[in-house]
């Protein structure tokens, strides 16, 4: 289903999506059945957690300094997937700071 999903993401209406669950010989009765069930407990928590902290997209990437309570100190949030270039910039830039803070 995944595949199909990806394949042509514009069009996710309803009849599309049961379409791909009958042309690839899934149980429609199950399938619509979880599909329809309400998101479970593990998914809020997580959506609400992601609220807490600013994320409303993914990807998203958070950079920051552990605290000695095992806190993170968020210092920089990140959305959407940036180069390897980017990322290695991202990071480097947050060690500097953060050894400069443990001399």
């Amino acid at each position: 289903m995944h595949d199909l999903l990806f394949r042509v993401p514009q069009d996710l209406s309803e009849k599309a999506i049961l379409d791909n669950a009958k042309s690839l010989g899934l149980n429609l009765a199950r399938f619509v059945s979880c599909a329809r069930e309400p998101t479970s407990t593990a998914i809020e928590l997580s959506k609400a957690a992601a609220k807490e902290m600013d994320i409303d997209s993914t990807p998203s990437f958070l950079i920051g300094d552990l605290l000695h309570d095992g806190r993170v100190q968020v210092r920089k949030r990140i959305s959407g997937t940036p180069t390897l270039e980017g990322f290695r910039g991202l990071i480097d830039a947050a060690l500097s700071t953060s050894l400069q803070k443990d001399e």
